[in-house]
């Protein structure tokens, strides 16, 4: 079974198409690198354009706890929903696609418990 990627960045307060553009291209790139070794979960995928973010939000909490790993967009601490999701993927202890595409699993021996 494939692993999960979730993307996650900035998307409000930004040119929809660019913000689609940015994720699309990730999403891309990842699955370029790993093939069918990864299913990639990108919001632009199942969020509406002008969908409210609470709904958004919770829709993206909702598919990112079926992620194994999450992929960090740049300046993403600067979207309040990025660091939501940043929030849960501790808690949940997922695996992070880091800014050279490879996966890197959860250290048991480090983070919260």
């Amino acid at each position: 079974m494939p692993k999960k990627v979730f993307i996650s960045g900035p998307v409000s307060g930004r040119v929809y198409e660019e913000a689609k553009a940015e994720f699309d291209s990730v999403a891309y790139e990842i699955k370029k690198k790993h093939g069918d070794a990864v299913e990639v979960v990108n919001p632009f995928e199942f969020c509406r354009k002008g969908e409210p973010w609470e709904q958004a939000m919770r829709k993206c909490i909702a598919r990112l706890t079926e992620c194994d790993y999450i992929h960090f967009l740049p300046n993403f601490y600067m979207s309040e929903g990025a660091r939501l999701e940043m929030t849960n993927a501790e808690k949940f202890k997922m695996g992070i696609c880091n800014d050279i595409l490879e996966l890197v699993d959860y250290d048991a021996g480090e983070g919260e418990k």
